[in-house]
């Protein structure tokens, strides 16, 4: 998780006779160590806004208890929601890249039950017909907002599917056999 802080340093003591915003980049003392309050205004003397510098905070949360995580899962993929899954010949990353195409391929809908013991299962089978041959596989999956374009929204590792796939073979997922958690 990632947040941003901004931030306005100075030495409010020092500022230059005038002016309004602590940080003013015309401010003699600039450089002290106060946090400048004024952040998003603008000097009247100077027509200025304060200096800023940006702080990139990481935090790592390792202990979630299942409730917590159930909260979250549920916010991403919200229950009873039709998502669009997919197949991928390689690891879709964050943009959804690698998507097979060609034969009958076509996303197939998908929906999830409410998270339960920090995890959620699709309860929709879905059917892939008509693939196109894929000497590799596809041993990975993605989530989409729609059949067609779309966002991409998630994605990871299929089991048992990166072998290879003859052209106009089927793919099924049972109802409950794509599963979401947080790792």
């Amino acid at each position: 998780m990632r947040e941003l802080l901004v931030v306005g340093l100075t030495d409010a003591t020092r500022r230059r006779p005038g002016c309004c915003v602590i940080g003013c980049r015309n401010d003699p003392g600039r450089g002290g160590l106060s946090l400048g309050v004024g952040i998003g205004r603008v000097c009247r003397v100077h027509r200025r806004a304060p200096e800023i510098i940006l702080l990139d905070l990481a935090a790592t949360m390792t202990d979630l208890p299942a409730g917590s995580i159930n909260t979250a899962l549920n916010a991403v993929l919200v229950t009873a929601t039709t998502y669009y899954q997919s197949l991928h010949t390689a690891d879709p990353g964050t943009t959804g890249a690698s998507e097979v195409t060609g034969g009958s391929y076509a996303r197939q809908a998908i929906t999830f039950a409410a998270a339960s013991g920090g995890s959620k299962a699709s309860n929709l089978a879905t059917s892939f017909t008509g693939m196109p041959a894929e000497s590799g596989g596809t041993p990975y999956l993605g989530l989409w907002t729609a059949a067609t374009a779309g966002t991409y929204l998630w994605g990871g590792a299929t089991t048992g599917l990166s072998g290879s796939i003859p052209a106009g073979a089927t793919v099924d997922f049972a109802s409950g056999a794509v599963t979401a958690s947080f790792t």
